[in-house]
């Protein structure tokens, strides 16, 4: 298994910044192809009265012109990222979504994808509703996310994983989604975060898994501790002591009146991430 088709998620500058050094170092160890998408929501003016009609057509207008040219600089800055890279081929993807949210075309793209890479929501910004399109990316394209901190210098990217091992569905899948880069890292560790739930401390230890790992060519050191405070915090100051670069885990979360909704845990690392993150579910 190998990483062949790379999508990267760019909605600004800031983005763009963020997440395409992360690409381009996975596509440079797996041979991949990038895809840079941007969506385009459409503007929904609200009308408060027939008059006003003329005047809000133009103002939609103004917007959409503004939306094109910000997508072209955008481009502009991909393709000259790209084109600086030796034998990475990349392309350029602009979308029109029929709504306020980019939620359809991520899923659509991302589902043809070997993995989605996009950054962390802005934590001064609408976080709530990334979180939301995060989440429905993941549960209707069946594909990894890999989701890059909004703050913090990212020299390297899965030279040291953590990978948090709950035996879980969620953490076997994320382990076999995070494949290629467990077998080019320097060092993988299974970390299992007994939460004194029956049910997870029975699926705790990693023996069986550090086996599968090794016939894969991946040496997986395994740990297990009891959290003190919050599963998020145990598994974000142990990615801070062994100096990790890459945290894998599984993400959960369910559907509820079209919400789509992450567990405690997931939600919380979303916010205080420090390193980049792997989510599968």
């Amino acid at each position: 298994m190998s990483y062949k088709t790379i999508l990267v998620h760019v909605d600004t500058e800031e983005d763009l910044a963020r997440v395409m050094p992360v690409a381009l170092s996975v596509a440079r160890r797996e041979g991949a192809h990038v895809i840079g998408l941007h969506v385009i929501r459409n503007p929904v003016p609200t009308l408060y009265s027939p008059y006003q009609v003329e005047v809000l057509t133009e103002a939609v207008d103004r917007m959409i012109v503004k939306a094109k040219e910000r997508a072209a600089s955008l481009r502009a800055s991909f393709e000259r990222m790209i084109g600086g890279e030796v034998g990475i081929d990349g392309e350029w993807r602009t979308v029109a979504s029929a709504s306020q949210e980019v939620d359809d075309a991520l899923v659509d793209h991302a589902s043809c994808a070997d993995i989605l890479i996009m950054a962390q929501p802005d934590p001064g910004g609408p976080a709530a509703r990334m979180i939301g399109t995060l989440g429905r990316v993941m549960l209707q394209s069946g594909r990894p996310v890999l989701v890059v901190p909004y703050t913090g210098d990212m020299k390297t990217i899965g030279e040291h994983v953590l990978v948090a091992w709950s035996g879980t569905r969620e953490s076997v899948r994320a382990i076999h989604d995070a494949m290629p880069l467990l077998q080019s890292a320097k060092e993988v560790r299974l970390y299992a975060v007994d939460s004194k739930n029956e049910r997870d401390s029975a699926a705790l230890p990693g023996a069986e898994i550090s086996a599968s790992l090794a016939r894969h060519g991946v040496t997986a050191i395994t740990e297990k501790t009891t959290a003190g405070g919050s599963i998020a915090d145990t598994l974000l100051s142990r990615a801070a002591d062994h100096g990790s670069d890459l945290l894998v885990m599984g993400g959960y979360g369910h559907s509820r009146a079209r919400e789509y909704v992450f567990g405690g845990v997931t939600r919380q690392i979303l916010r205080m991430m420090t390193v980049p993150v792997l989510f599968s579910h």
